[in-house]
């Protein structure tokens, strides 16, 4: 590692035509931000994920942020489990990546956190009353609608617009 560092500083940097000044130098906090793995966090509870289950993840990412969370060592905005439930929901996996929004929620109870949450229970809801979402994806886009659930979706996306708690202890029932 330090030879890496030694190269990019002394071989790289050194080439660039244009170089900032004061000159920037790479060190090994560039990197690791003081973990021993610079793994990003979406990567780290993904690995997780794939090596155990959602209780891995879950348990990683509690240790994670109790333990680096104010030493900007890894990413705990919103987004990053949002985008860990999505890629568990491009594995198939839709109830974990429901348990992965869920966390999102015990720690960011705002619109964003919920909306996801919201819309994989939509699409779950939908999916149970035989609406193909083979098209669509993940829950970002809606899947088609089958006539059959018309009436259940409609009522499902006016309770979810009104972003009530009650709302949301209806759909995660």
């Amino acid at each position: 590692m330090m030879s890496m560092v030694r190269e990019i500083n002394a071989g790289y940097l050194n080439t660039l035509e244009r170089r900032a000044t004061p000159e920037v130098r790479v060190t090994c906090d560039t990197c690791h931000a003081g973990r021993v793995n610079p793994m990003p966090l979406s990567e780290l509870l993904v690995t997780e994920y794939e090596n155990d289950d959602l209780d891995a993840l879950t348990s990683t990412y509690r240790t994670a942020r109790s333990r680096y969370f104010a030493s900007n060592a890894y990413d705990f905005r919103v987004d990053t489990l949002i985008g860990v439930a999505n890629r568990l929901v491009d594995m198939g996996e839709l109830d974990d990546a429901a348990g992965a929004h869920e966390l999102n929620v015990e720690f960011y109870d705002d619109a964003r956190a919920n909306g996801g949450l919201i819309q994989l229970r939509m699409v779950q809801a939908l999916e149970a009353d035989g609406a193909d979402h083979s098209k669509s994806g993940r829950p970002n886009s809606l899947p088609a609608v089958s006539s059959s659930a018309r009436t259940r979706s409609s009522s499902t996306v006016s309770i979810a617009r009104s972003g009530c708690s009650d709302a949301i202890s209806v759909l995660m029932s």
